[in-house]
């Protein structure tokens, strides 16, 4: 005991430790603090910015990098289709607007037809026999939903987006071809439709055409209409000279007949003046028509042409007059002839009658093949006017027909009120309209940025240890921090903590008032990885500097080994115990050595009469009492002292403290406080 004064010999101290404030005898009546989710947000942030800013700029930059180079440029690319009205004034504004109303439904007719899938079927067979490599997944409804096909007034717009500009233009370029070609074909079909009736009948006329030409070949041979007419006028011109001639022989071989029998050649004389009459008359009567003829071809030459068919068979037949009345001068100069001879005598009447018997069977044999002649010219001119009227019949009927097909094809073309054409065919574009790199590099930052504060967010919201000393602001209202020991603290500056420890001590009120000759006991313990003995051990001797006379116990029976001295555990079977004298600090008892006394041994009887052994002698008592949290005998002590230090570590996990802290709040305690020890530079305690 030499060296040390006595709790008598320090009355200041003394009176410290006695003089209370009433005020505070009940700490834990104070209010507690509310939370504050940004104070919160801060706490978790604290000292991981620079780790957000590491993650932003690697997570950020790798995303935007790779959002820069996956993007992909859109091309765009449209055309046109303009739909023109039949009538000019339709799109004006009239009295009348039902045939607006009628051009209106044609244009979104058309534009229904553009998106239809047969239109979209033919452009995607169009696209790949023009681009075999293209994709194979492309279909009619693909290409339909990948274009997009809007009327504005008349036109119709089609617009496309593509990563590739060739394929783009392709596209639109396709749908337009399909579609054209689609309204031709609808459009003959629909023409075939309607004119297939009139179309085979006008195959059937002109077939039956074809066969009269030949019936009109065959019949008429090498000769015309024209050539059977003049051929057949004057064979029967021939016929009737030839009759006239037969009779003439007749008549004179009856008259040289008659003349053998009778005397009188007067008679004869007289016939044949008679018929010189006769031939004269007829001459003048073929003068007469001849010049009614010319007269008549005087009257067509004003009319016609020289080469017209009326004009030239009225020629011939005046050219046939004009050879019958030639022979009339023939006859009658032969029937002058035959009176000589008549008057010759008797003797040649033999020879003459011979002779004129063999001209009349000449002139008769002439006149038979003369009339069968005439008569096939006859049949054959009346089969030629027949085939012919049979002819013209045909081609008024293949005109008509062919006249009626026009009329189909003009209505046809005038069914619509407009026509489809094409405005502006689809172009390849040279400038993306779009370019996805920018916008994914930008969104690969922002992702990146967004995905480091979550993870930065979430590793501090599941960060189980204890970090600042602010960490435990829920439980700081009624177990304050008396201080707080840096981790990067040099001796010096954890002598001077340990120091402010005592003070804070020596200061903090409690409930009980404690009777100025027994001593204070302070115990010490911990919650997880700290080492409180360590901490208990020097503030004992803080106590010890603060001339106090202190002892120091090391109760902590769970990680101390029995030693060869006696100590703790020989206090608590009832052993007095005497303490090691130290010149420079505390005096100090050890855990002791009976192994048989374990944590789970203690009890709080036992405990309380270990302590009276000293507590008249000693002015402090700081007690190792161990781990909190498996720890037996620490509850015990922390019921029992009259402070209850509780060591917590930045180490030490959070469920762990909020656990002690709740337990050494249900048990019957005199006071308790904190002490934090491992903090950073940038604690709250340490910078305030």
């Amino acid at each position: 005991m030499d060296g040390f004064r006595t709790d008598q010999d320090l009355p200041f101290d003394e009176a410290v430790l006695q003089a209370q404030p009433e005020s505070q005898e009940f700490a834990d009546e104070a209010e507690a603090p509310e939370f504050s989710p940004f104070g919160a947000l801060t706490r978790i942030m604290r000292k991981r910015w620079l780790v957000l800013l590491g993650l932003i700029v690697v997570l950020g930059g790798g995303l935007g990098y790779l959002g820069f180079v996956n993007g992909s440029k859109t091309y765009s690319t449209q055309a046109i289709l303009r739909v023109s009205a039949h009538e000019p004034g339709i799109l004006f504004a009239s009295g009348d607007d039902s045939k607006l109303k009628l051009f209106q439904s044609f244009v979104k007719a058309e534009t229904t037809y553009v998106a239809s899938s047969p239109v979209m079927e033919r452009a995607t067979a169009i696209i790949k026999s023009k681009m075999p490599d293209a994709d194979d997944e492309l279909t009619a409804k693909s290409l339909a939903e990948s274009i997009e096909i809007k009327r504005k007034e008349a036109l119709i717009i089609l617009k496309t987006n593509s990563k590739d500009p060739e394929f783009a233009a392709l596209k639109l370029n396709s749908v337009i071809q399909a579609f054209m070609d689609l309204k031709v074909e609808t459009k003959e079909k629909l023409e075939n439709f309607r004119a297939n009736e009139l179309t085979v009948r006008e195959a059937e006329l002109l077939a039956q055409l074809q066969d009269l030409n030949a019936q009109t070949l065959e019949a008429g041979g090498e000769f015309g209409m024209a050539s059977l007419v003049k051929t057949h006028i004057e064979k029967v011109t021939q016929i009737e000279s030839l009759i006239a001639r037969q009779a003439e022989v007749k008549a004179t071989l009856l008259a040289i007949s008659s003349s053998a029998d009778s005397a009188g050649s007067a008679d004869m004389a007289d016939q044949e003046i008679m018929r010189a009459t006769l031939l004269d008359r007829a001459l003048a009567d073929l003068n007469f028509d001849k010049a009614k003829r010319e007269a008549e071809l005087t009257s067509l030459l004003k009319r016609y042409a020289e080469n017209t068919p009326k004009v030239i068979e009225k020629k011939e037949e005046i050219a046939i007059i004009s050879s019958a009345m030639a022979d009339r001068r023939d006859q009658i100069k032969v029937l002058g002839q035959t009176g000589a001879l008549t008057e010759g005598g008797e003797a040649n009447q033999d020879d003459q009658m011979a002779e004129i018997s063999a001209l009349l069977e000449k002139v008769t044999s002439r006149l038979e093949t003369a009339r069968e002649e005439a008569r096939e010219l006859n049949r054959k001119r009346i089969e030629l006017t027949f085939l012919e009227e049979e002819r013209e019949e045909l081609r008024r009927k293949l005109d008509e027909t062919r006249h009626a097909l026009d009329v189909i094809q003009l209505e046809s073309r005038n069914s619509m009120p407009g026509l489809v054409d094409v405005m502006a065919f689809a172009l390849v574009p040279q400038k993306p309209a779009e370019d996805s790199a920018k916008m994914l590099g930008a969104g690969g930052v922002v992702g990146g940025a967004v995905l480091a504060i979550i993870l930065v967010m979430g590793y501090g919201l599941t960060y189980k240890k204890v970090r600042y000393t602010d960490d435990l602001w829920r439980h700081t209202w009624f177990m304050p921090i008396l201080t707080t020991i840096k981790a990067t603290a040099t001796p010096a500056e954890i002598e001077t903590s340990i120091h402010r420890l005592r003070n804070n001590i020596k200061l903090f009120p409690s409930r009980t008032r404690p009777d100025t000759r027994k001593a204070r006991i302070i115990a010490v313990n911990r919650f997880d990885s700290a080492e409180s003995g360590t901490l208990a051990r020097k503030l004992a001797d803080s106590f010890a500097t603060a001339n106090l006379r202190t002892l120091y116990i090391d109760a902590d029976l769970q990680t101390v080994a029995p030693q060869n001295k006696a100590g703790w555990r020989d206090l608590i079977v009832g052993e007095y115990v005497q303490p090691e004298c130290n010149e420079f600090g505390a005096e100090v008892i050890g855990a002791g050595s009976d192994a048989r006394i374990t944590d789970a041994t203690v009890s709080l009887v036992a405990l309380r009469k270990a302590l009276s052994f000293y507590e008249k002698d000693y002015a402090v008592i700081v007690v190792n009492s161990g781990n909190l949290d498996t720890g037996l005998s620490s509850e015990l002590f922390s019921s029992t002292a009259d402070l209850a230090v509780s060591v917590v570590n930045v180490d030490d996990m959070r469920s762990k403290v909020n656990a002690g802290i709740d337990r050494i709040m249900s048990l019957a305690r005199n006071g308790s406080a904190l002490v934090f020890t491992g903090a950073t530079g940038s604690d709250p305690a340490v910078t305030a």
